[in-house]
């Protein structure tokens, strides 16, 4: 059952996403101001998604323990392991992360396009490409892991099930 002192401490932790992005912004206005609007919406989303998710776990779990980051990580693969378990939440719990992931990519590419745009102002935009190219390429490494890690969980429960 969730209380209200869980809704408020889940509504505190997301309003927090506004300070961030306001620090964000007010960073990214130095460096490159053309790119403090989007790096806002994208501090802020990006923390926020994943507490929305948080939030629906803990609203279909008894215990509500921290877990090491290990374990989180093992908790939230790639949905047919999660699917199989039968976590209803961990489906968009992925979905969340993940997109959490890509946006604060999106920032850190940002920060490194701009850091390196005052130095040479005319590689800002090679470098802004070069490293969300690399981080997307990081977060599918990460999913396709996932996947591939999951499979054999899934086919051995499958097994089981047929003989």
């Amino acid at each position: 059952m969730i209380t209200s002192r869980d809704i408020v401490r889940e509504v505190g932790v997301m309003l927090l996403g506004f300070p961030l992005a306001f620090v964000a912004d007010f960073c990214v206005r130095f460096l490159w101001p053309e790119m403090a609007t989007p790096v806002f919406f994208c501090v802020l989303i990006g923390w926020m998604l994943p507490g929305t998710g948080f939030f629906r776990y803990h609203e279909m779990s008894q215990d509500k323990s921290w877990l090491p980051l290990a374990a989180a990580r093992r908790e939230t693969r790639f949905w047919p392991n999660s699917h199989v378990s039968g976590g209803r939440s961990r489906w968009l719990e992925y979905i969340f992360n993940k997109i959490s992931i890509t946006l604060f990519g999106f920032v850190l590419a940002v920060f490194t396009g701009g850091l390196i745009g005052l130095l040479l102002p005319t590689w800002r935009w090679g470098a802004f490409i070069a490293m969300a190219a690399f981080y997307l390429l990081g977060t599918i490494h990460l999913i396709r892991k996932d996947r591939r890690n999951a499979q054999p969980i899934v086919e051995r429960r499958y097994q089981s099930r047929v003989d």
